[in-house]
């Protein structure tokens, strides 16, 4: 009788598929993504450089990318329904900005009872959703207030967004709306304006911003996780978006 493990037949060519998918990169150019909006200033600085991510998290490169596989079925779960029952409008078309150079894609558009609503559909882990949230993240509304921004152009009456938040575990959901407002019209233009500021001070004098992971939704970022997972693609000797990584890296940086 044999005792012997048995072997995993299926996982490498699944991890290998999604290897190669990933370095499938959007390459924006000169643009920035506007999934980063709201991110903390020397994180995307060190992304545009394509500064190396740290050691530990191409070894978790697997699992995350499976759980973005599942995040992005779900995604079309979701679409698809809304297109066949007719509220759908508009799903996944790139927007773009000149004047804060910006590029990306939302999800949905919907038209509901009269209203059109942009709607952005997130997946999270069962601990995640057991989290309680009185008013929407920063990352969230910075991103669903840089995908109005860019549609007011075209469609001045669209000031509505949703997120819809689905736990992968046994499909509850949530949702939480913003709308498009003075406020949030000047945050979301800040944001950007000082994004791209920084931006030129790092090509003209070589200066790197701020951290300020720690200052952003619960400072998730900036940390490890309990069990000892980190977010943060540039954490090293307990330092988010380390410059002693910068600092060993900035030979292969791109500018």
């Amino acid at each position: 009788m044999d005792f012997s493990e048995p072997k995993d037949y299926l996982m490498p060519y699944i991890n290998k598929y999604l290897k190669d998918k990933s370095e499938e990169v959007r390459d924006y150019g000169d643009y920035w993504s506007a999934s980063s909006a709201g991110m903390c200033q020397r994180l995307l600085v060190f992304r545009r450089l394509k500064l190396p991510k740290v050691p530990e998290l191409n070894d978790d490169f697997g699992t995350a990318q499976r759980n973005f596989g599942i995040g992005h079925a779900v995604h079309g779960w979701v679409q698809g329904i809304t297109k066949a029952t007719g509220i759908s409008v508009a799903q996944e078309q790139e927007l773009q900005d000149e004047t804060y150079m910006i590029r990306g894609h939302y999800d949905d558009v919907v038209k509901i009872d009269g209203k059109y609503i942009l709607i952005d559909y997130k997946t999270v882990n069962s601990k995640a959703f057991g989290y309680p949230k009185k008013e929407m993240g920063q990352l969230h509304r910075m991103q669903l207030g840089t995908y109005l921004m860019m549609l007011q152009k075209d469609h001045p009456k669209l000031v509505d967004a949703m997120i819809y938040e689905f736990e992968k575990d046994n499909g509850r959901y949530r949702f939480q709306s913003i709308k498009w407002d003075n406020v949030l019209e000047n945050d979301v233009k800040g944001f950007w304006r000082a994004l791209n500021a920084s931006w030129g001070a790092y090509k003209d004098y070589g200066e790197i911003p701020d951290c300020t992971c720690h200052l952003i939704d619960n400072g998730w970022m900036a940390k490890r996780t309990k069990l000892g997972k980190v977010y943060n693609d540039y954490f090293f000797n307990n330092e988010p978006c380390s410059l002693e990584w910068f600092a060993r890296n900035k030979e292969n940086i791109n500018v």
